[in-house]
């Protein structure tokens, strides 16, 4: 895949050397970039790990997406609860939270499919579509500063900072 890019970078009249290098440079230049990548990846091995999973059992899993929404929503709501709790519990908690949470909303296909033989390729993409829209409301109502929300401010927002979606 990195010659065929590289081919292609060169015919669009660009060197393919310059070009990975700076890709190599954004996401491992410093370690600024090495945590915004590593950031930036870990839902994604999160979502690989759990369709493998669900693989090797013999089940497609197309439902990381709703997981990871569902888990977040878990450990914002325990953050925003506790906001003066000790760090080292809360981040542990927030973990916790977000896991169970998680592995309860795959647990949703997994007793459809169980008791109800419903395909769990479909339930699993629903379920990221209700996720997502439960993640909307959540945030745009639930889980927005009230002064905010009275302001009338069209950005969601806790009173600690602006969601990034």
């Amino acid at each position: 895949m990195i010659l065929i890019g590289g081919i292609m970078i060169a015919l669009s009249g660009d060197n393919p050397f310059q070009a990975y290098g700076a890709i190599l440079k954004g996401a491992l230049g410093d370690w600024y970039a090495v945590a915004a990548t590593v950031s930036k990846a870990m839902p994604i091995i999160g979502a690989g790990i759990c369709a493998a999973l669900a693989f090797k059992a013999g089940l497609l899993n197309i439902g990381g997406e709703g997981q990871m929404i569902v888990g977040g929503l878990a450990a914002l709501g325990l953050a925003l609860e506790f906001p003066d709790a000790d760090p080292t519990i809360m981040i542990p908690g927030a973990l916790l939270a977000s896991f169970v949470a998680g592995a309860i909303w795959g647990g949703i296909a997994g007793v459809l499919k169980a008791y109800f033989n419903v395909n769990e390729i479909l339930s699993t993409i629903m379920l990221n579509q209700i996720a997502n829209f439960w993640m909307i409301y959540l945030v745009s109502n639930v889980f927005v500063d009230p002064e905010k929300k009275q302001l009338g401010a069209p950005i969601p927002e806790t009173r600690f900072g602006v969601f990034r979606m």
